[in-house]
This record gives C-alpha cells, structure tokens and sequence, in this order.
C-alpha cells in the first residue's frame, strides 16, 4: 500500500489559466477628476492667509506656520521670510535651520 504524501491539488496548466483570464472582461477603471493643488508654490492667497493666522499667533516658527496653514515646512520657511521683508513680523533670532518670529503688531 502506498501512500501519497502531500502536494495538495493539481493545478490547471499555466495556458488554460491564460485564457481564461484574456476572455474576462475587465473593468474599466474610472478616472478622478484630479484637482491640482500646488504645495510648492508661492501664491497671494497663501500670502493673505498667512498674515492672518501670524496675527493670532504668538510666537511663530516654520513648524508653527506649517502647521497651521497644512502646508509643506520648506514652503513655510519661503513664506516667513517674505512675511519679514513685508514687515508683517519681525524676526527675533535666525538661525540656519530655525527662525523664529513675532507679529510686528505684537513687537511693539
């Protein structure tokens, strides 16, 4: 008496399988409607929606900014510095990873 040992099921050749998926409709993947939102770029209304959240905060820092607007942090960092030539903070202390503002309205 001989006994098989294991190897489960026989499997359909590789061909048949072939087939059956070709013959398969497949179906047709709907394409969304992507609206481009740029991350990375320096807008006006960014700008605008900036200087109104710097207004409320009290101490800013490109983490704080970032957080606030859910905007990139290397993106937070363009825009405080423009904020600080504008004059609508002012910067405290700079340095090559860090700056760190207030409101100009809050310097004072």
């Amino acid at each position: 008496m001989v006994k098989e040992v294991g190897g489960g099921k026989p499997k359909k050749p590789i061909s048949a399988r072939d087939k059956r998926r070709r013959a398969a409709p497949q179906p047709a993947k709907k394409r969304k409607e992507e609206r481009y939102i740029a991350y990375h770029d320096l807008s006006e209304s960014l700008i605008r929606r900036a200087s109104k959240a710097v207004e409320s905060m009290d101490l800013i820092t490109p983490y704080t900014l970032a957080t606030t607007l859910n905007i990139k942090l290397s993106l937070a960092r363009r825009v405080l510095r423009l904020l600080a030539e504008n004059g609508t903070v002012k910067v405290i202390d700079r340095s090559r990873a860090l700056i760190i503002a207030v409101p100009a309205s809050k310097s004072k």
